[in-house]
Protein backbone atom coordinates (compact mmCIF):
# COMPACT_ATOMS: atom_id res chain seq x y z
CA UNK A 1 0.00 0.00 0.00
CA UNK A 2 3.10 2.20 0.88
CA UNK A 3 4.05 2.53 -3.18
CA UNK A 4 0.79 2.31 -4.86
CA UNK A 5 0.44 5.78 -3.13
CA UNK A 6 3.76 6.97 -3.61
CA UNK A 7 5.73 9.35 -1.08
CA UNK A 8 2.80 11.88 -0.79
CA UNK A 9 0.47 9.78 -0.11
CA UNK A 10 -0.11 7.88 3.76
CA UNK A 11 -1.33 4.60 5.11
CA UNK A 12 -2.77 4.30 8.61
CA UNK A 13 -2.42 0.77 9.63
CA UNK A 14 -4.54 -0.48 12.63
CA UNK A 15 -2.81 -3.75 14.79
CA UNK A 16 -4.11 -4.14 18.35
CA UNK A 17 -1.90 -7.93 18.85
CA UNK A 18 1.34 -7.61 20.62
CA UNK A 19 3.16 -9.80 19.02
CA UNK A 20 1.51 -8.58 15.48
CA UNK A 21 2.28 -4.97 17.05
CA UNK A 22 6.29 -5.66 17.60
CA UNK A 23 6.66 -7.60 13.83
CA UNK A 24 5.00 -4.33 12.33
CA UNK A 25 7.02 -2.18 14.12
CA UNK A 26 10.46 -3.85 13.21
CA UNK A 27 9.42 -3.93 9.63
CA UNK A 28 8.72 0.01 9.71
CA UNK A 29 11.87 0.38 11.35
CA UNK A 30 14.05 0.63 7.98
CA UNK A 31 10.48 0.70 5.83
CA UNK A 32 8.61 4.02 4.18
CA UNK A 33 7.93 6.85 6.07
CA UNK A 34 4.36 6.95 5.27
CA UNK A 35 2.80 4.26 7.40
CA UNK A 36 1.19 5.24 10.28
CA UNK A 37 0.48 2.65 12.58
CA UNK A 38 -1.70 2.96 15.20
CA UNK A 39 -1.78 0.01 18.08
CA UNK A 40 -5.46 -0.57 18.42
CA UNK A 41 -8.24 -2.40 16.89
CA UNK A 42 -11.24 -0.78 14.76
CA UNK A 43 -14.78 -1.45 15.81
CA UNK A 44 -18.42 -0.35 16.30
CA UNK A 45 -17.83 1.73 19.20
CA UNK A 46 -15.11 3.29 21.07
CA UNK A 47 -14.05 1.09 24.18
CA UNK A 48 -12.18 -1.61 25.18
CA UNK A 49 -13.05 -5.10 23.77
CA UNK A 50 -11.37 -8.68 24.18
CA UNK A 51 -8.86 -10.18 21.33
CA UNK A 52 -9.33 -13.48 21.35
CA UNK A 53 -6.36 -15.15 20.35
CA UNK A 54 -6.68 -18.49 19.46
CA UNK A 55 -6.64 -17.63 15.20
CA UNK A 56 -3.01 -19.28 15.16
CA UNK A 57 -0.03 -17.59 14.86
CA UNK A 58 -0.25 -13.82 14.33
CA UNK A 59 -4.59 -14.10 13.97
CA UNK A 60 -7.07 -13.34 16.15
CA UNK A 61 -10.47 -11.34 16.29
CA UNK A 62 -12.72 -8.96 18.71
CA UNK A 63 -15.01 -11.70 20.73
CA UNK A 64 -18.06 -9.98 22.77
CA UNK A 65 -16.98 -11.32 26.32
CA UNK A 66 -13.78 -13.12 27.86
CA UNK A 67 -13.52 -16.87 28.47
CA UNK A 68 -10.97 -18.57 30.15
CA UNK A 69 -10.89 -21.37 28.06
CA UNK A 70 -8.82 -19.04 25.98
CA UNK A 71 -6.00 -17.03 25.45
CA UNK A 72 -7.27 -13.50 25.15
CA UNK A 73 -6.03 -10.06 26.01
CA UNK A 74 -7.77 -6.50 26.39
CA UNK A 75 -7.36 -4.32 23.76
CA UNK A 76 -8.33 -0.70 22.79
CA UNK A 77 -11.12 -0.07 19.83
CA UNK A 78 -12.04 2.98 18.27
CA UNK A 79 -14.64 3.40 15.49
CA UNK A 80 -13.47 4.84 12.39
CA UNK A 81 -15.99 7.92 12.21
CA UNK A 82 -14.89 8.90 15.45
CA UNK A 83 -10.65 8.71 14.49
CA UNK A 84 -11.92 11.24 11.26
CA UNK A 85 -13.65 13.40 13.35
CA UNK A 86 -10.30 13.90 15.86
CA UNK A 87 -8.13 14.75 12.83
CA UNK A 88 -7.51 11.16 11.03
CA UNK A 89 -7.45 11.75 7.37
CA UNK A 90 -10.34 10.25 5.39
CA UNK A 91 -9.43 7.31 3.88
CA UNK A 92 -9.39 6.88 -0.22
CA UNK A 93 -9.36 2.92 0.20
CA UNK A 94 -9.76 1.17 3.38
CA UNK A 95 -9.05 -2.45 3.58
CA UNK A 96 -10.53 -4.92 6.26
CA UNK A 97 -9.28 -8.23 7.42
CA UNK A 98 -10.59 -8.60 11.04
CA UNK A 99 -11.59 -12.39 10.92
CA UNK A 100 -15.10 -12.16 11.20
CA UNK A 101 -15.70 -8.61 12.67
CA UNK A 102 -16.12 -6.82 9.31
CA UNK A 103 -19.96 -5.64 9.75
CA UNK A 104 -18.36 -3.78 13.43
CA UNK A 105 -15.68 -1.89 11.50
CA UNK A 106 -18.34 -0.63 8.77
CA UNK A 107 -21.32 0.05 11.61
CA UNK A 108 -18.33 2.25 13.05
CA UNK A 109 -17.26 4.02 9.83
CA UNK A 110 -21.42 4.82 8.85
CA UNK A 111 -20.24 8.83 8.58
CA UNK A 112 -17.49 7.86 6.26
CA UNK A 113 -18.96 5.77 3.99
CA UNK A 114 -22.22 7.85 3.81
CA UNK A 115 -19.89 10.35 2.17
CA UNK A 116 -18.71 7.72 -0.25
CA UNK A 117 -15.33 8.73 -0.75
CA UNK A 118 -13.67 5.54 -0.29
CA UNK A 119 -13.54 2.25 -1.59
CA UNK A 120 -13.59 -0.40 0.57
CA UNK A 121 -11.54 -3.89 0.26
CA UNK A 122 -12.41 -6.43 2.23
CA UNK A 123 -11.92 -9.99 3.41
CA UNK A 124 -15.45 -11.97 4.26
CA UNK A 125 -15.76 -14.82 6.78
CA UNK A 126 -19.04 -16.22 6.67
CA UNK A 127 -17.88 -19.69 8.60
CA UNK A 128 -16.71 -17.52 11.57
CA UNK A 129 -19.36 -14.86 12.04
CA UNK A 130 -22.37 -15.29 9.26
CA UNK A 131 -24.13 -12.11 11.30
CA UNK A 132 -21.03 -9.95 11.02
CA UNK A 133 -20.58 -10.34 7.49
CA UNK A 134 -24.41 -10.14 6.89
CA UNK A 135 -24.12 -6.72 8.60
CA UNK A 136 -20.70 -5.77 6.61
CA UNK A 137 -22.96 -6.51 3.68
CA UNK A 138 -26.23 -4.13 4.63
CA UNK A 139 -23.69 -1.22 5.99
CA UNK A 140 -21.97 -0.96 2.69
CA UNK A 141 -25.57 -1.55 0.40
CA UNK A 142 -27.22 1.13 2.66
CA UNK A 143 -24.40 3.50 1.60
CA UNK A 144 -25.24 3.05 -1.75
CA UNK A 145 -22.36 0.68 -2.51
CA UNK A 146 -21.57 -1.96 -4.92
CA UNK A 147 -20.03 -5.23 -4.22
CA UNK A 148 -17.96 -7.07 -6.94
CA UNK A 149 -15.83 -10.34 -6.21
CA UNK A 150 -12.82 -10.29 -6.51
CA UNK A 151 -12.43 -13.74 -8.28
CA UNK A 152 -15.07 -12.14 -10.68
CA UNK A 153 -18.46 -11.39 -10.74
CA UNK A 154 -20.87 -9.57 -8.45
CA UNK A 155 -22.78 -10.89 -5.23
CA UNK A 156 -25.88 -10.89 -4.05
CA UNK A 157 -26.21 -13.58 -1.40
CA UNK A 158 -23.09 -12.50 1.09
CA UNK A 159 -23.52 -15.73 2.52
CA UNK A 160 -24.19 -18.24 -0.38
CA UNK A 161 -20.43 -18.92 -0.88
CA UNK A 162 -18.13 -21.42 0.07
CA UNK A 163 -15.62 -20.23 2.71
CA UNK A 164 -13.66 -16.89 3.30
CA UNK A 165 -13.79 -14.51 -0.29
CA UNK A 166 -13.10 -10.98 -1.13
CA UNK A 167 -14.92 -8.08 -1.94
CA UNK A 168 -14.34 -5.02 -3.65
CA UNK A 169 -16.96 -2.50 -2.90
CA UNK A 170 -17.63 0.92 -4.65
CA UNK A 171 -20.03 3.47 -3.89
CA UNK A 172 -22.54 3.55 -7.06
CA UNK A 173 -22.32 6.63 -9.28
CA UNK A 174 -24.80 9.16 -9.18
CA UNK A 175 -24.74 10.67 -12.65
CA UNK A 176 -25.30 9.15 -15.94
CA UNK A 177 -22.38 8.94 -18.07
CA UNK A 178 -23.31 11.42 -21.16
Amino acid sequence: ASTIVGPSGHVVAFEPEDNNLACFRRTLEKGPPNIKLLSLAVGERDGTMTFDRRGGAFSGRLVAERNAAFDAVEVQVRTLDRLIAEGLPAPNLIKIDVEGGEGSVLAGGRQLLAHGRCAVLCEMHPGNNRDGVNRAFAALKDAGYQMTLLRGGTITDPLDTDGTYHVLARQRSTHSPR
